[in-house]
């Protein structure tokens, strides 16, 4: 009777602690199935032995579809070497005593649909009896959000920096570049100033053509610095409409030609007709008026610039060629990048920023066009770039104005 009594009452023992257990895995049941996080095990091998519903809300996969595959079938080549390296790193550590808290690690595992997620993960591992570790388990969540936060910040330090640098550039341009030109006008106006109450009438002629072409290179840095400010603040805005490249070429060699006759530079524009390209007028006129301005400033006296156009399968090419110094390949390498923004004097020790390249490309790509150079030292230089151009809206709005008696062709 006694044995019978002491079997009853372990026998309820066991039976209250099975019903304990069994709310115990209920309870953890209850908070896996419902954690908006992803409670997962692994084997020894990293291969999947649980994982939690929240897996299929936040990857899209069904259960069954994960449990038995490899961990590193889930994740990128990058994400796999980290891991490898990082648990390496800690098994070599925990070989020699350490206690180590568990392993968090940020990685990309693969979405259902094909995409990437990024995740962070908490690992720790656990061991049997001979101090031996069997397995993996831990938590992650989707920390996509965080890091695009993360990445937008990291965006936003860059662009930052970019605008320190473009601040210093500016001001250092200003401080330099700027006060050439200046002083020469105000010098040379006081020498000029008594050359009149000389009536030195030679004197005269040739003090007020220095303080025209200082005048005329103090306003094309003062253009240039404001049309780069604008552009690296956003406030350049791209208004394409249907305009004569031919004309406004020709409007810029006709303003040149005064500058180039001072150093007996002949400018010869072989454009003829009439072509319209929809295109923003005040970007190409900058781009003209860079190009230009650049072919006199880098060839010498008694030079010649030449200025072509052609059309080749639905691109508009523009060039202008010079006989100037030319360029060795390292300069070319650095024309158009404002890291290595250099301003380089011209045959008369003519001035310039250095943006009028760097605006040059800006608007040119702005109009899905490239631009280029071909060069040799002591031989010359050719400038050009292409620009978009459709024949057939060409003819529409020839037609159009023809029609409106506003052109005639």
């Amino acid at each position: 009777r006694s044995l019978r009594i002491q079997i009853r009452k372990k026998t309820e023992n066991l039976n209250l602690k099975n019903q304990e257990l069994q709310k115990s895995e209920e309870k953890f049941r209850h908070i896996t199935e419902n954690s908006s996080d992803i409670i997962w095990h692994l084997d020894k091998n990293f291969i999947v032995t649980y994982i939690s519903p929240a897996d299929k809300r936040i990857r899209g996969f069904e259960t069954e579809e994960v449990i038995g595959t490899s961990l590193w079938a889930n994740l990128k080549p990058e994400g796999i070497e980290m891991l490898r390296a990082a648990n390496e790193k800690r098994m070599s550590k925990i070989a020699l005593g350490e206690k180590l808290p568990p392993a968090i690690y940020e990685m990309e595992q693969i979405c259902k649909d094909g995409s990437w997620v990024w995740i962070e993960a908490t690992a720790t591992a656990y061991y049997d009896q001979n101090n031996t570790i069997t397995g993996y388990h831990g938590v992650s969540r989707d920390i996509s959000e965080r890091k695009k936060i993360e990445q937008a910040l990291i965006r936003n330090g860059l662009q930052l920096k970019d605008l320190n640098a473009t601040k210093d550039k500016l001001f250092s341009i200003i401080a330099h570049d700027l006060k050439s030109p200046f002083n020469a006008i105000i010098g040379y106006s006081s020498i000029l100033n008594e050359q009149v109450k000389n009536k030195d009438q030679q004197s005269i002629e040739i003090y007020a053509n220095i303080i025209s072409n200082s005048a005329h290179q103090a306003m094309t840095l003062l253009s240039n610095l404001m049309e780069w400010a604008l552009s690296q603040t956003g406030r350049t805005t791209f208004k394409p409409q249907d305009i004569d490249i031919n004309a406004l070429i020709t409007e810029n060699v006709q303003f040149y030609t005064g500058i180039a006759n001072q150093k007996a530079i002949t400018i010869v524009d072989v454009t003829s007709g009439t072509m319209f390209i929809n295109a923003d007028k005040a970007m190409l006129n900058t781009i003209l008026r860079n190009l230009i301005s650049n072919a006199i400033k880098f060839t010498p006296n008694n030079g010649y610039i030449h200025i072509t156009r052609e059309v080749n399968n639905n691109t508009l090419e523009i060039a202008i060629h010079d006989t100037g110094v030319g360029l060795s390949q390292d300069a070319i390498d650095k024309l158009f990048s404002l890291n290595t923004l250099e301003s380089t004097p011209g045959t008369q020790n003519e001035k310039g920023t250095g943006l009028g390249l760097i605006l040059c490309k800006e608007f040119i790509e702005k109009h899905q066009g490239q631009i280029g150079v071909k060069s040799e030292q002591d031989k010359g230089s050719t400038f050009f770039f292409t620009l978009p151009y459709n024949v057939m809206d060409t003819a529409l709005s020839l037609t159009n104005q023809d029609s409106n008696g506003e052109l005639s062709v």
